[in-house]
């Protein structure tokens, strides 16, 4: 029998650490050691989540340093876990942060992105950008303590729409357009009056000011071994959770789309967690409802010579939770599916 590992949990009391509990308190080879939340100390993860199975009272984040532990998620806003992960990591104990504070590999756009300067740029260039599907070798091969950063929403359905298709040559590269809109639980927990609408539908951070633009292209970018620069349209759904993103790409003259459906579904085939849908098949939000599965559905438009990609995903689970689940199931050598299937 496979032996436990100890983690903790740190900003607990937020959207997606409650799915982070919801997941891992079913895990057979976990047990949660404690959780955090600074804004909560001394009440039960349960006064703020009544349908969590689980019972534990927060503590503070300094309160989890003192205890030992095989690894830590961070769930906490960004740039926090770039002020404490060194600390755990020179415990040997490895972290998986679900903020942007280790998913992109050039400082200066951290200040134009979100407002601070990284603290260590040694960790930022050693932390593994943990897209499971494509990276699933490394993460499997990954050294103790390992960091890992978990990646964002966005970048997580429009990424896995495209990695097939970007180290190929029957398309116009730099055509890439995402428009993708996601429920109001991506914007977090803390109260903001524009995020409690029912009745509305709007974009925002468009023309690349978004944060996930730049990680979109950097990963994309190094999959193609060239610099790839996409429009991204983010837009909030009167909805609580779920995404999809509708990629349009310019094809070359030379396109067959019948052979290149066959070569995208091969590309996934052997992945437990992304589903290609057969021709004349759209995702929709609703199929991934909890549960860390990513829809694809391709089209072609002859008319305009373009390919159409949507890639539904729960913006909670395969987008956050779910996701960092799998890191840790293949970094630990656990069961891929353990817990989330």
């Amino acid at each position: 029998m496979q032996e436990k590992i100890k983690i903790a949990i740190i900003g607990a009391s937020g959207y997606t650490g409650h799915e982070l509990i919801r997941l891992l308190s079913r895990h057979n080879n976990v047990i949660i050691e404690k959780i955090s939340s600074e804004s909560h100390i001394g009440k039960n993860i349960s006064d703020l989540y009544d349908d969590l199975e689980f019972d534990q009272e927060l503590v503070s984040l300094e309160d989890i340093k003192k205890t030992k532990l095989d690894l830590v998620f961070f769930t906490t806003p960004n740039n926090i876990a770039n002020q404490h992960a060194k600390d755990f990591l020179e415990k040997n104990i490895s972290v998986i942060d679900f903020s942007a504070d280790f998913r992109l590999k050039n400082n200066s756009d951290y200040q134009k992105y979100y407002g601070f300067t990284h603290k260590d740029e040694k960790l930022l260039e050693s932390a593994l950008y943990g897209l499971v599907e494509i990276k699933k070798n490394i993460i499997s091969k990954l050294k103790k303590p390992f960091l890992i950063a978990n990646p964002g929403c966005y970048t997580t359905a429009a990424n896995l729409a495209l990695a097939p298709i970007v180290s190929t040559n029957f398309f116009d590269k730099q055509s890439i357009i995402i428009n993708a809109a996601s429920g109001t639980s991506g914007a977090g927990r803390k109260f903001n009056e524009e995020n409690t609408f029912v009745e509305n539908f709007k974009a925002y951070n468009i023309a690349g000011k978004h944060r996930h633009t730049p990680e979109i292209n950097m990963f994309l970018s190094e999959l193609a071994k060239e610099t790839i620069k996409v429009s991204f349209t983010p837009h909030l759904l009167p909805m609580f959770r779920g995404l999809q993103a509708t990629i349009h790409i310019n094809c070359k003259a030379n396109f067959n789309y019948d052979e290149f459906y066959n070569y995208y579904q091969e590309f996934y085939k052997a992945t437990n967690f992304v589903k290609v849908l057969d021709k004349g098949h759209l995702p929709e939000t609703q199929n991934c409802y909890q549960n860390n599965l990513t829809y694809i559905g391709l089209d072609f438009d002859p008319d305009t010579n373009r390919l159409i990609i949507c890639s539904c995903i729960d913006n909670l689970v395969k987008g956050a939770a779910g996701q960092a689940v799998q890191n840790m199931n293949l970094a630990f050598q656990f069961s891929e599916t353990e817990a989330l299937l």
